[in-house]
């Protein structure tokens, strides 16, 4: 839900940073590398090399994370699950559902 309220540059670059360390280790066997070459076949219709693929994570932008945190986060059901001794804090349902609402014109 935070995301639906922006990302600072800092967040951002750590985000970027560890998706491309993921992709990375991802290089690493057989089985990742098929799964990584169909997903990209299914999405883009062809398989993108690594500095391609690099290069689009370096153009996402905070207003990107933005608009897709606004998609498909703010203003939906949600759904969660906690463990551990400070349950208290945590909202029931509908008032975290409640922190999703929006009211669009």
């Amino acid at each position: 839900l935070a995301l639906t309220m922006g990302v600072s540059d800092e967040d951002l670059a750590r985000g970027k940073a560890q998706l491309k360390l993921n992709i990375l280790k991802e290089m690493d066997g057989s089985s990742p590398s098929a799964e990584e070459m169909g997903r990209q076949l299914l999405t883009f219709g062809r398989r993108m090399n690594l500095a391609e693929t690099l290069a689009r994570i370096d153009n996402i932008t905070t207003a990107d994370v933005q608009r897709v945190a606004d998609k498909v986060i703010w203003d939906q059901e949600v759904a969660f699950a906690a463990i551990g001794s400070n349950l208290k804090y945590i909202g029931d349902i509908n008032s975290l559902r409640r922190g999703t609402y929006w009211n669009r014109i």
